[in-house]
């Protein structure tokens, strides 16, 4: 019986790739020894298979939990709109705390990948209370400037991770941003309503006609942005579900 062995340069190209792994591996692990990640809750160092968060920190973040009574604080912002059948948030957004310094992260210090991270560990809390359905996930879009500048939009990361865990796809190809947003950190809660209109613009939303979407951003604080984007696609789409990674409501 003949036995068909793998060509020479096959044997050879593998066993480089597998050098450069093993070499890239350790290369990873000299860099974390002499310059060890550390935590952006306590400033710990980071031990293997922890990321942006040691595990002390992450079992302590402030989960929004959803008791009755505080999901129904948060879901009344939205209750004048027929369309929107849930509202859930993934941790509690406290001045100060370690949500903050989650979303400062998001924004101001190009943790893409946090969001990323982020996103997985909200979708893997969502899976297991329960299968959660829609046609597609919709990120909140940033303004083009602005996505330029920071280099990528937290919502769509965050969406990216929820995806993963939910099986649900993304459309981000329906709204976009047309006005440059503002800091809002300073604006009251009315100057915050009045500059979401005209913000966004549909673009081909007759593709939600009928279909069950997810809005996802980072952060609900006032909710006009949510509201403006539902007023957009509300006459299209047969039902909407909210999800923030954070909440100060």
């Amino acid at each position: 019986m003949t036995v068909n062995k793998p060509p020479r340069e096959a044997i050879s190209r593998n066993n480089m790739e597998l050098l450069t792994n093993c070499l890239g591996v350790i290369w990873k692990d000299f860099v974390a020894l002499i310059y060890p990640q550390r935590c952006i809750g306590c400033t710990t160092p980071l031990v293997k298979h922890e990321q942006y968060l040691c595990t002390r920190c992450f079992l302590n973040l402030p989960f929004f939990e959803s008791p009755y009574c505080q999901n129904q604080k948060l879901s009344v912002y939205f209750s004048f709109l027929p369309k929107v059948s849930s509202v859930k948030a993934y941790l509690v957004l406290n001045k100060k705390g370690l949500t903050e310094s989650i979303l400062y992260g998001l924004k101001y210090h190009g943790n893409k990948e946090l969001a990323l991270l982020m996103g997985k560990h909200f979708g893997a809390s969502l899976t297991s209370k329960g299968v959660l359905k829609a046609d597609y996930l919709i990120p909140i879009p940033l303004h083009p400037d602005k996505e330029q500048k920071r280099g990528f939009n937290q919502s769509r990361e965050i969406a990216k991770g929820l995806s993963e865990k939910l099986g649900i796809p993304i459309n981000d190809e329906v709204i976009i941003r047309t006005k440059e947003e503002q800091v809002q950190s300073k604006q009251d809660k009315v100057t915050r309503w009045h500059n979401q209109g005209g913000v966004y613009t549909g673009v081909n939303v007759d593709a939600l006609i009928g279909k069950s979407v997810i809005l996802v951003d980072d952060v609900i604080t006032t909710g006009a942005t949510m509201v403006a984007v539902c007023e957009l696609i509300g006459p299209k789409v047969s039902e909407i579900t909210i999800l923030a990674l954070a909440t100060g409501k």
